[in-house]
């Protein structure tokens, strides 16, 4: 029969105690205003030190009150606490928990706002039978278990200081155990506080040391947080808004293009045209299509908006790698060891090849839009633009890459793009067909007042298709100039009189 360690309860006692005091400064990182310091095996004060048993952790409050946790691990989670465990003292001589915590806590009461018995163990049915939630209905006990009352007030004292300790003691029956609450606390440093797995790991290194000491410290959420490691890439704002009444250049084609996306085989496709025509436009659709199918999909423009508070940070290379890892880190599953790790030490295409990987298994591929190369230009960022081209542009499987673009950014492609997507299979938009602006104008946002008989507003239509040759910018500027000028007038009329200019952007 193999050896029973004897130190293992003992062992995993302090751990699980370890556990509780990351999970509580993870809350405190969380939200900082909710507590002053917190301070390991300690008294929280001068009175009586020796004899203060709700020691484990002491947190005090943003409202100057004192948070009491006491931790107590079972080995077997099954194991049940009974009356007995809190009302009868473990040595002859010795003093039961409850004397304890009455002698701790209620010297105390003006300065307390709670204290907390936390345990992995399960309430007996004889404490649960007067458990409601988390505390004990010490009324019920006094009304239906006379002798259980007796044994409560002996080891407490009056009546009134019975009712006052149960009104402060909450009781954390049936916690999680140490591994599934570890796991469950790292989850939470990592997915909501973007806590690395080294700077979680330090974390509580530094509680378990910290616990060592003969005196221990009031420690502040800046001492937490210089303990920890945090992950949290910055991103840009990559929405485009994207019109009420959008409608695809060419429906066939934008189907081709998302089916093919959908595939996991990879590769480049190249999306270009003349300003006015759309392209960024149905790159953000074509981006909004496929996350709503659950597809990881990355996007980047360098369209600079006169919002923009520093537009020049959209263009530098460095900081636009950085946005990419960021949309990365939102996609945690697909990400795997990485999600944990420090983004600004692991190489853009490691997060690319890293999620490639994972979706492949899932028979799909991740997409990257990169979109608005000629705007990168036109703010003098060509090396910026170039940089960045030669470290996204890395096809390989469970990978596709697509290109918005007008073509004076040709010359600035890396060849790759050229040698997996030949320039014949380039997509054009050239604007919309006329069945489309057909429905841009039916969808009227603008509320012209569009002519009531089917011959005059096909009139219309074929005139506007015309004067626009489908550029959906020129057609809705066309629009509102008709709404603006029109009047009272004949809709046809000032049709004939108007000069629509032609779109430069």
């Amino acid at each position: 029969m193999p050896r029973i360690n004897p130190t293992s309860a003992i062992r995993s006692g302090f751990e699980y105690q370890d556990f509780w005091g990351l999970k509580l400064s993870g809350e405190w990182l969380a939200d900082p205003n909710l507590y002053k310091w917190i301070q390991f095996e300690t008294s929280p004060d001068e009175i009586d030190v020796g004899r203060f048993y709700l020691d484990d952790i002491i947190l005090l409050g943003a409202d100057n009150l004192h948070r009491f946790y006491q931790v107590k691990h079972r080995q077997d989670s099954a194991d049940q606490w009974t009356w007995d465990d809190f009302l009868t003292a473990r040595r002859e001589k010795g003093t039961s928990i409850f004397r304890k915590w009455a002698q701790s806590l209620l010297p105390r009461l003006h300065n307390t706002k709670q204290a907390f018995f936390v345990t992995n163990g399960q309430a007996s049915k004889g404490i649960a039978l007067f458990l409601d939630r988390e505390t004990i209905d010490v009324n019920r006990i006094k009304d239906e278990n006379e002798p259980l009352f007796g044994r409560i007030k002996s080891e407490i004292g009056s009546e009134q200081e019975v009712a006052l300790f149960f009104e402060k003691l909450r009781f954390l029956f049936g916690q999680k155990d140490a591994v599934a609450l570890e796991e469950e606390i790292c989850h939470f440093l990592n997915s909501s506080l973007y806590a690395t797995k080294s700077g979680i790991d330090n974390l509580l290194r530094q509680i378990h040391k910290e616990c060592l000491q003969q005196i221990t410290r009031r420690l502040d959420i800046d001492t937490i947080r210089q303990w920890c490691e945090f992950d949290n890439p910055r991103p840009l704002n990559e929405q485009f808004e994207i019109p009420e009444d959008f409608e695809f250049f060419d429906d066939k084609e934008h189907q081709e293009m998302l089916g093919q996306l959908l595939s996991p085989q990879g590769g480049i496709r190249v999306v270009f045209g003349k300003p006015g025509v759309g392209k960024s436009v149905y790159l953000s659709k074509l981006d909004a299509e496929l996350q709503k199918l659950g597809k990881v999909s990355i996007k980047h423009h360098y369209h600079i908006s006169p919002a923009d508070s520093n537009p020049q940070e959209r263009l530098n290379s460095g900081r636009v790698i950085e946005a990419i890892k960021a949309q990365f880190k939102g996609h945690r599953e697909e990400l795997g060891a990485i999600a944990q790790q420090n983004s600004k030490n692991i190489p853009l295409n490691d997060f690319i090849k890293t999620v490639a990987d994972n979706v492949i298994k899932k028979n799909s591929a991740l997409v990257i839009i990169i979109d608005g190369l000629d705007h990168a230009l036109r703010y003098g960022a060509k090396q910026e633009l170039e940089t960045f081209l030669r470290e996204i542009c890395l096809p390989q499987p469970g990978v596709w890459i697509v290109i918005g673009m007008q073509l004076i950014a040709k010359p600035h492609l890396p060849q790759i793009v050229f040698d997996k997507c030949p320039e014949s299979d380039w997509v054009e938009i050239k604007g919309l067909n006329k069945a489309g602006v057909a429905s841009l104008i039916r969808a009227n946002s603008c509320s012209l007042h569009l002519p009531d008989h089917t011959e005059s507003l096909n009139a219309l239509i074929g005139k506007l298709y015309a004067i626009t040759a489908g550029n959906p910018l020129h057609l809705r500027y066309s629009l509102k100039q008709l709404k603006n000028l029109s009047g009272t007038l004949w809709l046809q009329s000032t049709l004939a009189m108007i000069s629509f200019p032609t779109a430069t952007t």
